[in-house]
């Protein structure tokens, strides 16, 4: 994908709905990740425009309403909060890189906020008692492929 720069550790971003391109950090377990969905596909169908496409077509990319219906189903299957959402991922990131020492106008660059108001609506559950920035993705650890 033209979108990712492995060099830099970055993903490029284009045409946000707030029409803001911008590049964010791509942490080498993340890339290992898309690389491993990547070569699951046979070599003739492997997804050349978009990483994550629509189920029936490599053309066109995920509808997000799909991947909300996956969490919401899950969620509903393992009786989880009601709040959980696609959106609760974000949330997360975006507290956990605070937390974790990123600085606002980082956060708000990363998350393609116009505003400053917008980003510090995110962090305040933040705990900041520690001071280096670690991508939250990174403190996950493995998981599996099923």
């Amino acid at each position: 994908c033209k979108n990712i720069i492995h060099s830099s550790g970055k993903i490029y971003i284009p045409v946000t709905k707030n029409y803001q391109d911008r590049y964010v950090p791509l942490p080498e377990s993340i890339y290992q990740e898309i690389l491993n969905y990547w070569y699951s596909f046979p070599a003739g169908h492997r997804p050349k425009t978009w990483l994550f496409t629509q189920q029936l077509s490599l053309e066109a990319p995920m509808d997000k309403q799909w991947l909300q219906n996956v969490i919401l189903n899950k969620r509903k299957q393992l009786q989880m909060d009601e709040r959980l959402t696609a959106h609760s991922f974000r949330h997360a990131y975006a507290t956990h890189s605070y937390e974790n020492g990123m600085d606002l106008l980082t956060l708000k660059t990363f998350l393609g906020h116009r505003s400053i108001n917008s980003t510090a609506i995110y962090i305040h559950l933040a705990q900041t008692s520690r001071n280096t920035v670690v991508n939250p993705y990174d403190q996950i650890g493995g998981f599996s492929h099923a």
